[in-house]
């Protein structure tokens, strides 16, 4: 009878765990070219990018120069907070840190903060595809999942346009722009790493500084489009954006060069009341050549990662124990579930 209890008790847990998944931690961080501290964001937002390639949803906005001079890569304004101040990092749109100290003076002290969010759940699941649709046309599809009845009747979904190793070498010799990254880091000796000599064993201001996560387009206002549901458990929602590649320009009307076509587009959910839900970044961009049915049923998966519920990243869930587990495709997306390891 006791053991019969357990069974049945595991299984309502497992029940109520379903309920819910893990909300992929949103960064947002704000630098300016101008600024000589910025590089400490750059450092910290790649290293994240690198440690935790299946996970990391990052944002890097470019905020207005103080003087008057033209930060090139200035591509949206107001940013969603009216940031002014550099560097700045927002974590869900509702903790502001530092996007390398953290909380502390300790070098990546952001990593084990970060951490702390993937205890956040969510009543919704959300994957984010991008295809190239024309030659000048990229067409990202959100797909949007219940899980529970979620306490909100109104979700709203942000598409937010990124690009990859971006420059700014097509400004930096022209009249009125700042001219590369400013830099307060020469002969630092606390900044260790082969990513830091670029700064540390540069000039005060570096040039050729590759940009990652470069917010590109912003659906206005912030808190995106309303999704056009009456939310309930296992239901599901799609909605699609297009964006038009010869409209991406900075505030001053001057084009942004992506190489390689290395876009993303990055989807951000939000309640009736502006509060951050989840969010999940797409992979480069796909030719179009089959339906989304088709595109859905095709998936392959590349990886599947799992993580304590810390966010910790284990080799092999014990049979029994509750994970995070994380679902890559090879077309860039990735699904998130929390689960309980089979093999009790």
């Amino acid at each position: 009878m006791k053991k019969l209890l357990v069974i049945l008790l595991m299984a309502a847990a497992a029940i109520n765990l379903a309920a819910q998944v893990p909300a992929t931690p949103l960064v947002e961080t704000f630098v300016g070219q101008w600024d000589p501290n910025s590089p400490r964001a750059l450092i910290g937002m790649d290293r994240m990018q690198t440690r935790h390639p299946d996970s990391f949803v990052g944002l890097l906005y470019h905020v207005w120069e103080r003087n008057g001079q033209r930060p090139g890569l200035l591509t949206v304004w107001p940013n969603p907070y009216d940031v002014a101040n550099t560097p700045t990092c927002v974590i869900n749109r509702k903790y502001v840190t530092d996007p390398y100290y953290g909380n502390s003076n300790t070098p990546m002290a952001i990593d084990p903060l970060w951490e702390t969010y993937w205890e956040q759940e969510s009543p919704l699941k959300v994957s984010v595809s991008l295809k190239q649709t024309s030659p000048n046309v990229l067409t990202a599809t959100a797909m949007v999942g219940f899980v529970s009845h979620p306490p909100s009747s109104l979700y709203r979904v942000a598409f937010v346009l990124v690009g990859d190793g971006i420059t700014t070498e097509a400004f930096d010799s022209r009249n009125g722009y700042v001219s590369g990254q400013r830099n307060n880091y020469v002969g630092d000796d606390q900044c260790q790493g082969a990513d830091w000599e670029v700064y540390t064993k540069g000039s005060d201001i570096v040039t050729g500084v590759k940009y990652n996560n470069v917010v590109l387009f912003y659906d206005t206002p912030y808190e995106g489009r309303t999704l056009a549901i009456n939310p309930s458990a296992g239901t599901a929602y799609g909605t699609t954006r297009p964006f038009l590649l010869n409209q991406l320009t900075n505030q001053f009307g001057d084009k942004i060069n992506v190489p390689n076509n290395a876009y993303r587009v990055v989807a951000i959910i939000i309640d009736g009341a502006g509060r951050y839900v989840n969010c999940a970044t797409s992979g480069y961009p796909t030719n179009a050549t089959t339906s989304l049915e088709e595109s859905l049923l095709a998936k392959e998966v590349s990886q599947v990662v799992y993580r304590d519920l810390h966010g910790r990243r284990i080799a092999k869930p014990k049979g029994g124990e509750l994970c995070i587990k994380t679902t890559l495709y090879t077309d860039g997306s990735q699904e998130v579930s929390k689960e309980i390891a089979p093999g009790y």
